[in-house]
């Protein structure tokens, strides 16, 4: 791979956190440009069916086991959830988790096109070590789906916390941004999606993209 990078004409990397990264094995044409989607004008309804929703493969780098957790909280015990990116792998110690310890609010279902998921969801979940422009985050941003994600070294680069979503750092604050944006009233969560599918618009849509490659 070193031989790849070293004789290309320029290297295009999509995470901030790769930069370090081709810097230390002295890859010096590099190009930065971050993951798109489409600027969404789906018209959401105040009536969510699903009130926390997972949109990713069970891996160990993400904390699905977090979400099958907290949703447990006597707080949160009446919402509707769902978990979709259940695959089959051997010695998956995540999907395992979440299978045995499933409660009554959490649907399990495997890897599907998550569209019509977004359209009925009101907030989007990433626990995880690493935080940019995940495909399904920015699908669900555009979809209106308010960011619930952990707060790692490039989250405020598309997430802010209290601004258009929010963010956190161990699994205490984890659940208490949960219980939260469970209570929030009506007003503020219209502000963080608007804010939300703002961010998209400006500078995580294939518009931008196109104006900008």
């Amino acid at each position: 791979m070193y031989l790849v990078y070293k004789f290309s004409d320029i290297t295009w990397y999509r995470e901030p956190y790769m930069k370090e990264l081709l810097d230390k094995i002295k890859v010096k044409k590099t190009f930065f440009f971050h993951n798109v989607t489409n600027s969404n004008e789906s018209i959401k309804s105040n009536k969510f069916e699903i009130d926390f929703l997972w949109v990713n493969r069970l891996i160990n780098e993400r904390y699905s086991n977090w979400f099958v957790d907290a949703i447990q909280a006597p707080q949160l015990a009446k919402t509707n959830n769902l978990l979709i990116g259940i695959q089959n792998e051997n010695n998956n110690t995540q999907v395992e988790y979440a299978m045995k310890n499933k409660p009554p609010n959490l649907e399990l279902k495997s890897y599907s096109n998550p569209i019509e998921y977004y359209k009925k969801a009101k907030y989007f979940v990433l626990p995880t070590k690493i935080v940019f422009a995940n495909n399904s985050l920015l699908e669900a941003m555009s979809f209106g789906v308010v960011p619930i994600v952990s707060k790692t070294k490039s989250t405020d680069l598309i997430v802010r916390d209290g601004i258009n979503g929010f963010t956190f750092n161990t699994y205490e604050e984890f659940l208490s941004k949960l219980i939260e944006a469970n209570n929030l009233d009506d007003e503020k969560y219209i502000y963080l999606s608007k804010k939300k599918k703002k961010t998209i618009q400006e500078d995580f849509s294939i518009d931008y993209f196109k104006k900008n490659i």
